[in-house]
Parts: structure tokens; C-alpha cells; sequence
């Protein structure tokens, strides 16, 4: 027991304590019965408002002793552990110098006893509690033996009737100890979850943020474009840095856990001054707004800055987009009325350093416009980072770090498919199925349980992407989902092949069962088309079906990896 466990134990005994002294003194002013144990040594007067002169000095000591160890337990000046022990034995020596004085046809001393038990059961357990009842029988048993009183019979069951309540209150002392072992153990498995769920959550992310973000800065290396690699890096790093402070701040919180760590929120200290002066289409100028809202909360979230400026103008062809950061500027041509004569025509996206131009041309017609749903930055602006720098044809549109801004954020900004972490500042899962009229859901989770992703899926989610898996299968579900299949990992794909390993034939066909077979080895439809016989949009039809029956109820076709 810790040393502010046991301080508080004996602050609640001592008070106990000042209690029963008053309260017994009261009773044994107003006992009609006459001490009868001592009778033959030492004669002793009593009777209604009535105290012998002995009694009384042995019951005033006895306040005192009580009022003095309430003072030094509540005011710790005497070591909890050195009031337990002294009480302890003090209680029963009470115990017996009260029976001498005040025993009779009544028993005051019986409650003094049975409190110095119950004191020694709440300290520790049976085996103090045991120890207390027996020395307070074998006192009792003595005083009895050397007085000797008349009806020796009638005294000697009391004892008896001690020993019986010393061993029940030992026996539910040690129960209840077994039972706050087994809490403790609880707390402490439940604490563990937590701690580890929050390291997950938080931590882990951050590895697969970093990751993504490393895999968007080798390609940009492998293009050729060092100096935008450069600029990922330096961001990279100023957010592993922050991750880095909350990590350890997280930790002295684990520590002194009257002080949690703040959560992460968006800076609001940063002062914007933005200009715009341009025209064109709705189009056009979605974009282009987009775009400037995009650079307000990279400065807001990365760069903390006290103030900010962001301009958007227009020269002949081109609408330029820029931010107080002199390392970086948005450039978006967005057509105009020169030789190419139609307006619209050679639209395109460029990330555009001031001392060297490194171009990506998308055409807005065809580019896949993509919210990002995630409370963690550093995934949310890695991910974005390699959608944006490593697929030209991929167009971020929009970011939300909570769930009831999604809803908001497809009304304004329309996309293609949204990608949803599912537990952000509360769990998504719910949101889905009132997402999905509206925009293709792929699920972007930190979490691998598949009852989890078999869950999304069923709330009607077109993918499900593992965040530990995103550099390798996140384009790949994303693609898949645009082509109008569902993406499932091959996690996925194995516990739902499980699900028919003795399928019921009225369930699945012969046919249908033989190529849930095969995915469960690993088989794309390619390979199973060709294994049975079959063209391959055979095969997708059949694992359609199949996924429909498994699946629940959404009409929806499957692609396999």
C-alpha cells in the first residue's frame, strides 16, 4: 500500500477512533450494571450516571490517546506506517484495561476489541486480523482466569464469540484485498490499453506520415526536382520536431498525471492579409481559391508564423498564387485568350521555385479531386505531399482534421473520393453510410482489425487502405475505387474467403466456391480467369455476387489485388 494510501487509511481509523471513545464513554456513564470481573481484588462502584473513579481515568486516557493520534494522522507529522503499528497494539492493550474496569452483565470492552479487529482488517488482511483476535482472546481468556468471576461459564463464550467475528473480518479483509489486487490489475491492463492506443494512434501515424512523405521526396529525387525534394525534407523535419516535443511532453504526462499534455490544435496567431485580383470561370476560380486556402493552412499549421500575407493576380495566361514564404510559390495556369484561343485549353497545376521552374502538367478536366479526412498533421500533409508530388493527375482539394467538417467540406469543395481516417476526434464509422450518396469513401485507417474494415466496407465504403500499407496500396485503391470496383486488402480478401471455407451449398454455387478458393490463395482475377477457363470479367461478376452475399447488402463489384 503507498504511503498516501496508508495516510489516508489511518486518518479514517483515528477518526473512527475519537468516535468510539466518546460515544463509549456515554455509554458506560449511562450503564446500569456494575463491573463484576475484578470484584474480588479490586472493588469497583457503577450504576446508572454512574463512573468509578478508575473507569473514568481509564476512559478520559483513552480519549486522549485518540484525540492525539487523530491529530498526528491528519496532520502527517508521525509516519503513517509508525501510527499503524503503535495504534494497533495500543488498541488492544485499551481493549483489555477497559474490560477490567468496566466488565459486567454488560460487555463495553466487546466493542473496543471488535474495533481494534476491524482496524487491523481494513490495514492489512487476514493475517493481522488473526494475530489481533487472538492476542485480544488470550488477554480476555487471562483477566478471566486471574479473576476468576462468579458464572465463569457466562464469560467465557464471549471470547468464543471474538475469535468468530476476528476470523470473519479477517477472511472479508482478505477478500477485499484480493478483489483491489484484481481492480489494480484491471486499471493497470486498461491503462496499458490506453498508453498504447494513444502511442498508436498518435506515434505510430506519425511513422507512416513520415513514410509516405519520404516516398513522395525519392520520386521527386528520382524526377530530377532536388529542390523541391529539399523543401519537403525541411517541412518533414519541422514536423517531426513537433511531433518530437508532444512525444516527450506526453511522456512527462505519464509521469505527473495532474498535468495531461494539451492536444494539438491549429494556430490561431498567425495574422492573414490576402489580395486577390483576377477573373475568370467557376471553375477556375475554385480552384484557384482553393488553392490559396490550402497555403493559409500549411502557414497556419507548419510554419507559425505571427503574420502572413497571400496574393493571387493574374498576367496573360497565368494566375499566380502567393504566400509570405519566399521558398515557395503556387503557380496555376488557368488558360486565357491567347493563340490557344479557347479559354480553358492548357490548364495545368505547377509547384514553381523563384530560381528554377519544375513543372507537372494535369489537365483539370481529368484530375481526380481528393478531400483528406485526418486528425494527425504530419500523415494528412505526408499523404498529401505524395498524392500531390509523385500522381500529377491527382488533385488535393480540400483537408479536415475533424469529423463534423467533412460534411461542410464536400459541400463547398467538390471531389471525386474522400479519404477517411476512421477514428479522429471521434469514431467515423457511423458517418459513412451519409457520406457515401454523396462522394466514394476509401478508408484510411492506422487500425488493422478486420472486423473494423469488414465494418466500413459494409457501411458502404469503396476501400480499405492500411496506413502501415499506404505507399504501396494506397494509388491502387484509389484507382480501383474510380473504375467503379471495391479494393480490399489481402487481409481482407483471406478472412472473407475464410468466412465460405464450408460454405452452405445453397449459398454459393460450385462455381462460386472454387474461386473463393483461389483468392484465398493469392490469385488475381487474371490468374483465376485463366486457371478455369473464364474471361475476366466473368470471374469479376461471379466474386461480385459473392462479395454481395458475404458482405451484407451493398451491390457493389470487387477488385482483388
Amino acid at each position: 500500500m503507498s504511503e498516501t494510501r496508508l495516510a489516508d487509511v489511518e486518518r479514517y481509523i483515528a477518526q473512527c477512533r475519537v468516535i468510539l471513545s466518546v460515544a463509549a464513554f456515554v455509554t458506560v456513564y449511562i450503564d446500569p450494571t456494575r463491573p463484576t470481573l475484578n470484584m474480588r481484588w479490586m472493588p469497583l462502584t457503577g450504576g446508572p450516571f454512574m463512573l468509578d473513579p478508575h473507569a473514568l481515568a481509564v476512559m478520559l486516557s483513552h480519549l486522549g490517546y485518540s484525540t492525539a493520534i487523530f491529530l498526528l494522522a491528519g496532520r502527517r507529522l508521525v509516519a503513517p506506517r509508525q501510527i499503524a503499528v503503535v495504534s494497533t497494539w495500543a488498541d488492544v492493550l485499551f481493549g483489555a484495561v477497559i474490560a477490567l474496569v468496566t466488565e459486567g452483565a454488560n460487555s463495553p470492552y466487546y466493542v473496543f476489541f471488535a474495533f481494534a479487529v476491524l482496524a487491523a482488517g481494513f490495514r492489512a488482511g487476514m493475517r493481522l486480523t488473526l494475530i489481533v483476535t487472538a492476542t485480544s482472546v488470550v488477554l480476555y481468556v487471562g483477566l478471566l482466569l486471574v479473576s476468576r468471576p462468579e458464572g465463569l461459564n457466562f464469560y467465557i463464550m464471549r471470547p468464543a464469540y471474538l475469535a468468530i467475528t476476528g476470523y470473519l473480518v479477517g477472511y472479508l479483509a482478505e477478500q477485499r484485498l484480493i478483489l483491489q489486487s484484481r481492480l489494480r490489475e484491471l486499471e493497470t491492463a486498461t491503462e496499458r490499453e490506453r498508453i498504447a492506443r494513444s502511442l498508436h494512434d498518435d506515434f505510430a501515424q506519425s511513422l507512416a506520415g513520415v513514410n509516405v512523405r519520404l516516398e513522395a521526396c525519392r520520386e521527386l529525387l528520382r524526377r530530377g526536382r532536388d529542390e523541391k525534394a529539399l523543401v519537403e525534407l525541411t517541412e518533414l523535419q519541422a514536423g517531426v520536431n513537433r511531433e518530437h516535443d508532444e512525444l516527450r511532453a506526453y511522456i512527462r504526462s505519464l509521469v505527473d498525471r495532474r498535468n495531461p499534455p494539451a492536444r494539438h490544435t491549429v494556430e490561431e496567431r498567425t495574422d492573414f492579409t490576402v489580395r486577390a485580383q483576377f477573373r475568370g470561370s467557376l471553375r477556375m476560380v475554385e480552384h484557384a481559391l482553393q488553392i490559396m486556402l490550402e497555403g493559409a493552412r500549411n502557414v497556419a499549421l507548419h510554419a507559425r508564423a505571427d503574420s502572413a500575407m497571400i496574393t493571387a493576380d493574374a498576367s496573360a495566361e497565368t494566375l499566380f498564387s502567393r504566400r509570405s514564404d519566399p521558398a515557395l510559390v503556387h503557380r496555376v495556369a488557368c488558360g486565357g485568350t491567347g493563340r490557344q484561343g479557347e479559354r480553358g485549353r492548357g490548364r495545368s497545376a505547377r509547384w514553381a521555385r523563384r530560381d528554377r521552374t519544375s513543372r507537372c502538367v494535369t489537365s483539370m478536366a481529368e484530375a481526380l479531386r481528393i478531400i483528406i479526412a485526418d486528425d494527425h498533421a504530419l500523415f494528412r500533409q505526408g499523404l498529401k505531399s505524395m498524392l500531390v508530388n509523385v500522381h500529377p493527375d491527382v488533385m488535393v482539394v480540400a483537408e479536415v482534421e475533424n469529423v463534423s467538417g467533412i460534411a461542410t467540406a464536400l459541400t463547398e469543395t467538390p471531389c471525386d473520393i474522400l479519404l477517411l481516417d476512421l477514428q479522429m476526434d471521434r469514431s467515423a464509422l457511423a458517418d459513412i453510410q451519409g457520406l457515401v450518396p454523396q462522394v466514394q469513401v476509401v478508408v484510411v485507417t492506422a487500425s488493422e482489425q478486420l472486423t473494423d474494415a469488414l465494418a466500413a466496407i459494409r457501411a458502404g465504403a469503396r476501400a480499405v487502405v492500411f496506413k502501415r500499407f499506404a505507399v504501396e496500396s494506397l494509388m491502387e485503391a484509389v484507382r480501383t475505387v474510380r473504375e467503379g470496383h471495391v479494393w480490399l486488402p489481402p487481409a481482407l480478401q483471406s478472412e472473407l474467403a475464410s468466412q465460405v471455407s464450408h460454405p452452405d451449398p445453397k449459398t454459393l454455387t460450385s462455381r462460386e466456391q472454387e474461386i473463393v478458393r483461389l483468392v484465398a490463395l493469392g490469385l488475381h482475377n487474371p490468374e483465376i480467369a485463366q486457371r478455369l477457363g473464364l474471361k475476366n470479367v466473368t470471374v469479376k461478376s461471379h466474386i461480385n455476387r459473392i462479395f454481395s452475399r458475404l458482405v451484407g447488402s451493398r451491390d457493389c463489384p470487387v477488385s482483388t489485388q
